[in-house]
Order: C-alpha cells, then sequence, then structure tokens
C-alpha cells in the first residue's frame, strides 16, 4: 500500500527475550545483510494485523507468542537510494513508512521457524544486545533505527537505556566502527579497538584475548597498557585466571578488587600487577567464544553500567569482525606472522590464604548483554 507521497506502510518487528536481547535475522541471499523482521501492509489491514501476519510469514510465531508492549506514535520514514527505486514501477515507490513494534517472546527459541513460507525472508538469526543493530543494519535504514528503538526502549526495563543518557558513548561507538571498518588487517583493527576503548572509558589498559581453535587456549593478542612483547606469546586456558573465567563462564566480570577473587592469577610477564579493578566481557559470535574483551585500571573502581554496555557492544561488534577473518584466514596469517606458537604461561594464586570469596558477577549483565546467561 504506496501513499500519494510514494511511501509504502510498513510494519517493523523488535522482538525481545527476557534477557533484554533482541532477534536479528539475516536475509536471503547470500549478502551477509541484517535486520529486524518488517513487511508491508496490505490494503484494508490494520499496523496491529500486518504485524501478526508478517510475524508468522518472516519467523515463524504466532499471536500467542507474543506480547506487544510498545508502539512508536507516529509513521517513522526513510527514503530509498535511487540505485533501489523501481522505475518503471506504478505507482512508484520511493521509500518507506513503518509503525514499529516492540514485543516480548513469550515462547522457546524453538518455535522461531524461518522456512514456512515458499520464499523465505532470512536463512539464520541470533539474539544480539538491543543497541548492536544501529551499527550493523544498512546505511540509509539507520536513522529510522536509532528513533524507533530510542522511543521504544524505555518502555520495558528489561532493555539497557544507557545510551540515552550517554549519547557521547554511542557516537564513540559509531567512530570506532568506522575505524574499524578501513582497517587493513585484523592486527591492526585490535590495535584501534583497544586504543580507543581505553580511551572512552577512560582506563589504563585494554586488552584482547582471542581463542586459537587448535590449542583451546587464548591468545593474549593486543594491548593497550600492558606488556606488547607478549603479544602472541601468553596464552590462558579456559577458566585460568580472570580471562579463563570469562571465557569458561561466558558472561561479563566486573571487580572492584581483582585480586580479592578467587580465580585471580597473576602472570608478572604481562605487567599487570599495579591494576586492581577488571571489567572482562566475553567475545561470542554464534554461540561460540571467540575470546576476551578487557579493561583494566589501578584505581579501585566498580565499573558503571555504561561502561559495562559500551564494552560489551564493543565485543559484539568485534565478534563479528573476527569471524569474518576466521573465514577468510585472516587469523591464521596474523598468527603466523607472529612470534610463533604461544607460550603456556602459568599464574600464581593471587590469595591462597583467603576464605573462599564469593564471585562478583556483573549483578546488570542481563540488561546488555548479547548471549545467554548460563545457570
Amino acid at each position: 500500500m504506496i501513499d500519494k507521497e510514494g511511501y509504502r506502510a510498513n510494519v517493523g518487528i523488535v522482538l525481545a527475550n527476557d534477557q533484554g536481547q533482541v532477534l536479528w535475522a539475516r536475509r536471503v541471499g547470500g549478502r551477509d545483510a541484517w535486520q529486524f523482521p518488517q513487511g508491508g501492509i496490505n490494503r484494508g489491514e490494520s499496523p496491529e494485523q500486518a504485524l501478526y501476519r508478517e510475524l508468522e510469514e518472516e519467523i515463524g510465531l504466532s499471536p500467542e507468542s507474543v506480547e506487544i508492549l510498545a508502539v512508536t506514535r507516529g509513521w517513522l520514514r526513510y527514503r530509498l537510494p535511487k540505485r533501489f527505486i523501481r522505475k518503471g514501477q506504478k505507482p512508484l515507490c520511493i521509500g518507506q513508512k513503518q509503525k514499529w513494534f516492540l514485543l516480548r517472546m513469550l515462547d522457546n527459541d524453538d518455535a522461531v521457524k524461518l522456512d514456512l513460507n515458499a520464499k523465505p525472508e532470512f536463512d539464520h538469526w541470533q539474539w544480539v544486545s538491543y543497541w548492536y543493530p544501529l551499527n550493523q543494519v544498512i546505511s540509509f535504514k539507520r536513522e529510522v533505527y536509532r528513533r524507533a528503538m530510542k522511543e521504544l526502549a524505555p518502555r520495558w526495563g528489561g532493555i539497557p537505556n544507557v545510551w540515552l543518557e550517554r549519547p557521547e558513548m554511542l557516537e564513540t561507538l559509531r567512530h570506532v566502527v568506522q575505524e574499524v571498518n578501513a582497517a587493513p588487517n585484523l592486527a591492526a583493527a585490535l590495535e584501534i579497538i583497544v586504543s580507543r576503548v581505553r580511551d572512552a572509558m577512560d582506563t589504563e589498559v585494554c586488552s584482547v584475548y582471542l581463542r586459537d581453535p587448535a590449542e583451546e587456549r587464548f591468545v593474549f593478542r593486543a594491548t593497550e597498557g600492558l606488556n606488547k612483547d607478549q603479544i602472541g606469546v601468553a596464552s590462558l586456558a579456559p577458566g585460568e585466571g580472570l580471562v579463563g573465567t570469562v571465557a569458561q563462564r561466558e558472561e561479563p566480570l566486573n571487580l572492584e578488587n581483582a585480586e580479592n577473587h578467587p580465580a585471580f592469577r597473576f602472570f608478572p610477564d604481562l605487567g599487570e600487577e599495579a591494576y586492581h579493578s577488571f571489567l572482562g566481557v566475553p567475545i561470542i559470535h554464534q554461540r561460540q567464544v571467540l575470546g576476551v574483551l578487557v579493561v583494566q585500571q589501578a584505581e579501585r573502581r566498580r565499573f558503571d553500567e555504561s561502561d559495562e554496555a559500551f564494552l560489551v557492544t564493543m565485543s559484539a561488534q568485534l565478534a563479528a569482525i573476527i569471524a569474518h577473518a576466521r573465514v577468510t584466514g585472516a587469523v591464521d596469517a596474523d598468527a603466523a606472522a607472529g612470534s610463533g606458537a604461544p607460550a603456556k604461561i602459568t599464574g600464581v594464586p593471587g590469595a591462597p590464604a583467603l576464605p573462599s570469596v564469593p564471585s562478583v558477577w556483573c549483578h546488570r549483565w542481563r540488561i546488555c548483554m548479547p548471549y545467554p546467561r548460563k545457570q
């Protein structure tokens, strides 16, 4: 249904689970184009009727599988780039005007079916953090996504509003992603990330550890603040030290006094003895842990919600970069250019005389995590 101005009426669907994650789907066609489910409103349909029809056609969910939490007040419009406008079409469609719905998932993940339609719209889906799509969607849709998600976010307490409170961090994230996309290789991309994240979060250390599938260890691959001579040399096993614990548990770890945590190990060659505060988040792609992103600081502090949200969102961006590098062989090439096979280093327990200390896990992780928590 196209109006007199040339805009096709459409519904957009933000489907969220109880962890504050949203369903993100890849379009059929092999171009790695991801988006929220959306579809046109037929003549005679209300936006809500179109929502339920598209929900079933595109991702196989019935009305009973979801709960409507919010809908945008007015129409949000975007114009199509000229190359996407079909010149001979009557009436001519120049863009979309959309009503956006925020839905809560009531069913199990198994209820999502992408192949119920004769011509499927999507071939893969995953849960991602709420704000992750803003930097992933095709550029001409980005402003509508931003406006829709900003309007819908306050309507459900399970979704983080930290980006609304600190919009400069979202702007920083955009700049980092632009720089990383222009990087010539994975090593350069990692250097950009550790440098920009350290500056953005006003910390003294930012490091990246990547999983070596052959050795099943997490290799020290980039840093600002620690000993760069250990890049490609130092490595940790899953569960070893705080980094290995983040990888094994697949959830963030936020510590004001890292040395008091029972998993703490001191690795003298890394030069991290001066740093007490620790925030580490796993880098996860399609339910596989690819690495760990860490920030550290000498001053004892508990990183706040906006810090956690920023680092988790950055890890989601990094996951896509690493996954692409693995497919193209760039990870292996970077490793081969390094100093050889990573050494297995042994840490010294930081507090052997202390009684068992309760794990201080990030208590707000659920509102910003792009991956499920282990029970």
